[in-house]
């Protein structure tokens, strides 16, 4: 779907700027989950919501890490 490419190749820019994990293409992933809410809340007015990451289930200070990573407070 070529109108997802501009979506895709910011999060990957952004991801080679930003630096590397443990886990090469989480932040990948967390980018395109950020982006691809943006562009729903564009359409659907509301909130949207992403699942976490299934290494962090048991970890809820990695957890909340994660969150505030995504969305700074």
């Amino acid at each position: 779907m070529p109108e997802y490419g501009p979506i895709i190749r910011s999060a990957l820019h952004n991801y080679k700027q930003n630096g590397r994990d443990d886990r090469p293409m989480s932040g990948v992933v967390d980018q395109l989950s950020v982006d691809f809410g943006a562009e729903l809340l564009k359409i659907v007015p509301g909130r949207v919501s992403t699942e976490c990451d299934a290494h962090l289930s048991y970890d809820t200070q990695a957890t909340l890490d994660k969150a505030y990573k995504l969305v700074p407070p």
